[in-house]
C-alpha cells in the first residue's frame, strides 16, 4: 500500500473500475479497499455496483462483501470517544511553546 495514500482521480479510476466515481462500490471489486471503523459498523447500506447508472441497495459486510481492512481514517471532531475509553474529547487552542530544529550535526 502506498505511504502516504493518495486519492485517485476519475481517469484511473474509470481505467481501473470501468465505471465512473458516482457508481463505485464494494461489491465485486477487484482491488484491495480500506474502510473507516464507522464504515464497518454499517448494515444494510447501499453503494455503487460498479457499472455506471447501477446500484446495490440492502448490502451488508460479509455476507455481500468480504471484510476489507478496517483503519481509524477519518478526522477527530469534538465529542468522539477518547482513545483511552475514558471520556470525550475537546477541541481547544493551543499555542507552541518551544521547537527544536536540526541542521546537520547541530541541534538549534
Amino acid at each position: 500500500m502506498a505511504d502516504p495514500l493518495e486519492f485517485a482521480d476519475e481517469t484511473e479510476i474509470k481505467a481501473k473500475i470501468g465505471a465512473g466515481v458516482g457508481s463505485l462500490g464494494a461489491v465485486n471489486l477487484n482491488i484491495p479497499a480500506i474502510i473507516d471503523r464507522t464504515v464497518a459498523l454499517m448494515s444494510d447500506f447501499s453503494c455503487g455496483a460498479n457499472i455506471d447508472g447501477k446500484h446495490y441497495f440492502n448490502v451488508n459486510w460479509v455476507r455481500d462483501v468480504a471484510m476489507p481492512e478496517v483503519f481509524d481514517l477519518r478526522n477527530v471532531v469534538e465529542g468522539d470517544p477518547s482513545p483511552d475509553g475514558k471520556g470525550t474529547l475537546q477541541i481547544k487552542r493551543g499555542i507552541e511553546v518551544g521547537h527544536i530544529f536540526q541542521l546537520g550535526k547541530k541541534i538549534l
